[in-house]
């Protein structure tokens, strides 16, 4: 077999021994079915002989550019404020609309901006009382006050200074409440001050009363 054979029978897409890497690179090579179709990939070619049409591949394998198109047009616009859906998840809003038992009590006291007492206690006792309004709770009895004024007891320390008289000192980068201090007994005073919020958590709430 001359040279010449061997080469046509390298383009020969019908020969046994055609040589598919020859054919690409060769520039006169010819093409026996000017209408065969075109596949861009091996895949959608087993489909076709397999008898699925391309349009149902296309349904199936949506292209990369169409999905990130759409990805963008789905994105919302940054001036437009957004809202998170209900994911379904629970959290401190959705317990307080629900809640029953002795807990439905607090949930009435913010809805109708009821001002309570609550009681609260220490380590060995009573320790004073928060007068304020109630924003907000959970099942542990954690409660995020408003508009608070809180009142408690204390042993008289000498070497301690007062809380207010620490108020102007420049490592506080925020305003500290004033604190009145007023002498109730030899070795205890009271103390006073006014808090705009206040998160207390449960296991010092003693009491709560409505006032």
């Amino acid at each position: 077999m001359g040279d010449k054979e061997e080469k046509d029978e390298k383009l020969n897409p019908l020969s046994s021994g055609f040589d598919p890497l020859s054919a690409l690179y060769a520039q006169d090579i010819p093409i026996p079915n000017q209408d065969a179709p075109v596949y861009d990939n091996i895949a959608k070619f087993e489909h076709t002989s397999a008898g699925v049409s391309i349009k149902q591949i296309k349904k199936k394998e949506k292209p990369v550019v169409e999905v990130a198109e759409s990805f963008e047009q789905d994105l919302p616009s940054p001036s437009l404020p957004t809202t998170k859906p209900d994911d379904g998840k629970k959290n401190i809003r959705k317990f307080m609309l629900n809640v029953e038992g002795p807990l439905a009590k607090l949930r009435e006291m913010v809805e109708n901006r009821t001002r309570i007492k609550v009681t609260t206690r220490s380590g060995w006792g009573i320790r004073g009382y928060v007068i304020a309004y109630l924003s907000a709770f959970d099942k542990m009895w954690n409660l995020a006050l408003e508009d608070v004024t809180e009142v408690w007891i204390r042993k008289i320390k000498k070497k301690t200074p007062a809380l207010a008289e620490t108020r102007g000192s420049p490592r506080y980068r925020v305003t500290v409440p004033t604190v009145t201090v007023t002498k109730v007994s030899p070795k205890q005073e009271q103390c006073e001050r006014y808090v705009p919020k206040l998160m207390m958590r449960g296991e010092h709430v003693a009491i709560i009363q409505c006032l």
